[in-house]
C-alpha cells in the first residue's frame, strides 16, 4: 500500500516538473502534446533541437505555424513603444523567441540568445516576445541580465495564440520570404542557434 502511495506521489511530482514551463494559453487552457519540455540551455548537446512538425513545399503559401507555412503576421510594440510588424521584415531572416521571466528554461536560454544576437544580429532580425508580463518586470529582467536584443510585448497574448504557444521557450525561424523554416520546442544553446541559422538557406 505504501509503495502504491509513493508511486502515485512520484508520478504527480514528475508531472509537476514536466509542466514547469507550460504556458496556459488564455484562448484555450488545454495544452496539446507539442514535443519535449525545454532542455537546459548551454549544455553539451550534439543532438539537433526538436523541430516540429516537418512541412513541405505544398503548404508554403498557407498561413500557419508549421515548417513551410507563411508565418502569421502581427504588430507588437517594443519596450520603447515602437511598433514592429512581421510582414515589414520581409527580405530579412527573422528569429522569434517566446518567453516569460518566470520560466527557468527561458532564463537559462537568454544569455545564449544574447550571444547569438551579438554575433549574428546583422544577419538575422532577433526578437524576444514576452507573453503577458508587465513592462517593469521585463525591463528589470533585461537590465539585470544585460540583454541587448529587442523585446516585444504580447500584452493580450494574441500573438502567442496565433503561434499556438503552449510550452516555452519556443523559437520560430522565418526566412526572407516569410516562410517558417524551423520551430524549436526547447531551450537552445548558441551552437544550436548557429546551426539552424546556417541551415535556413538549404533546400527542403
Amino acid at each position: 500500500m505504501k509503495k502504491n502511495i509513493l508511486l502515485v506521489f512520484l508520478i504527480v511530482f514528475a508531472m509537476m516538473l514536466a509542466s514547469a514551463c507550460g504556458f496556459a494559453n488564455s484562448k484555450d487552457n488545454t495544452a496539446p502534446p507539442k514535443g519535449e519540455q525545454a532542455a537546459e540551455a548551454g549544455q553539451d548537446n550534439s543532438e539537433t533541437p526538436e523541430v516540429t512538425p516537418e512541412g513541405s513545399g505544398s503548404v508554403a503559401h498557407e498561413v500557419g505555424v508549421n515548417v513551410g507555412n507563411i508565418a502569421p503576421d502581427f504588430t507588437l510594440k517594443d519596450l520603447k513603444g515602437n511598433e514592429v510588424t512581421l510582414s515589414k521584415l520581409k527580405g530579412k531572416k527573422v528569429f522569434l523567441n517566446f518567453w516569460t521571466t518566470e520560466c527557468p528554461y527561458c532564463r537559462m536560454e537568454m544569455p545564449e540568445i544574447n550571444r547569438f544576437y551579438r554575433e549574428y544580429g546583422d544577419k538575422i532580425s532577433i526578437y524576444g516576445i514576452n507573453l503577458g508580463e508587465n513592462t517593469e518586470r521585463v525591463e528589470r529582467f533585461i537590465s539585470d541580465n544585460k540583454l541587448g536584443f529587442p523585446i516585444l510585448m504580447d500584452d493580450t497574448l494574441d500573438v502567442g495564440y496565433a503561434y499556438n504557444i503552449y510550452f516555452i521557450p519556443e523559437s520560430v525561424f522565418i526566412d526572407e520570404d516569410g516562410v517558417v523554416k524551423a520551430v524549436i520546442n526547447s531551450a537552445m544553446n548558441y551552437d544550436q542557434m548557429v546551426s539552424i541559422f546556417e541551415g535556413m538557406d538549404k533546400p527542403e
